[in-house]
């Protein structure tokens, strides 16, 4: 995925000379704006046009990224990666709630991340976890939707082709669940979702660590954390976040492409 992000260099050398202001409102053909890869951390290198090196930090949930790559590929057209990416959303979103529900009884991040890892590779045990910790927090039994299984199954693991009216019937469920866990996340772990956002950033922290330490010449490379608005409304507050269908986010994604410069 790909994101569009300004050279924090290029921005304060336009502060320095007085063509920025330091608050306020500023025309956006004053900075360099780059269209940067991000990985699987979340970090995108790029140089701009003036030949300067960063790192742009994409400050977001990792289901949501999946779902705005899996619209992204609904609206090129590749069919097949689009249910992967929001098959994956999904998945990733389980595993959100896991960890909220955890932490809410006071276990810290920490060690629910190392448990995780035994549970890492194996979805149908993360789905169970799931469903388990969903009675738990709301007693309500959580009845996953076998078709979305089934199609998910049959495209990824044997290789189907689906067509665009099919992947908009699995995409249009699978939205439908994910703003149903949604609701629940920001009506009773609004706490624990804090500090799973911040706990995910000093995690990037420690990669970027990492990645300095393999790459002295990064230790001088300035970074940035980039914000671009959640496709299903995770930074909105209470009184401006709304249920969306799969339809309304294509939409919305078609503005987002255009504003933000997401690909």
């Amino acid at each position: 995925m790909r994101i569009m992000v300004t050279c924090p260099v290029c921005y304060n050398e336009k502060i320095k000379e007085g063509l920025i202001p330091k608050t306020g409102k500023y025309s956006s053909d004053l900075v360099q704006e780059v269209i940067a890869e991000i990985d699987d951390n979340f970090f995108a290198s790029f140089h701009c046009d003036s030949g300067h090196l960063s790192i742009g930090y994409l400050s977001k949930h990792r289901f949501d990224i999946l779902l705005e790559s899996g619209i992204l590929a609904f609206l090129a057209g590749f069919h097949s990666e689009s249910v992967l990416s929001i098959a994956g959303s999904l998945e990733r979103l389980y595993e959100l709630f896991i960890f909220a529900a955890l932490n809410k009884k006071g276990i810290q991040l920490e060690k629910i991340d190392k448990a995780w890892k035994y549970l890492k590779k194996q979805s149908e045990r993360q789905l169970g976890a799931f469903c388990m910790y969903y009675l738990s927090e709301t007693g309500i039994q959580y009845t996953p939707d076998t078709k979305i299984i089934e199609f998910r199954n049959k495209v990824i693991h044997q290789g189907y082709i689906p067509k665009s009216d099919e992947v908009k019937n699995f995409a249009s469920k699978v939205v439908d669940t994910i703003f149903d866990v949604i609701i629940v996340l920001r009506n009773d772990f609004k706490t624990e979702l804090k500090n799973i956002y911040f706990y995910n950033q000093e995690r990037a922290n420690k990669a970027l660590e990492e990645m300095r330490k393999l790459d002295k010449s990064l230790n001088r490379v300035p970074v940035l954390t980039v914000f671009t608005p959640s496709i299903v409304g995770m930074d909105e507050n209470d009184k401006i976040f709304k249920r969306r269908t799969f339809a309304i986010l294509l939409e919305e994604m078609k503005e987002i492409k255009v504003r933000y410069g997401v690909t």
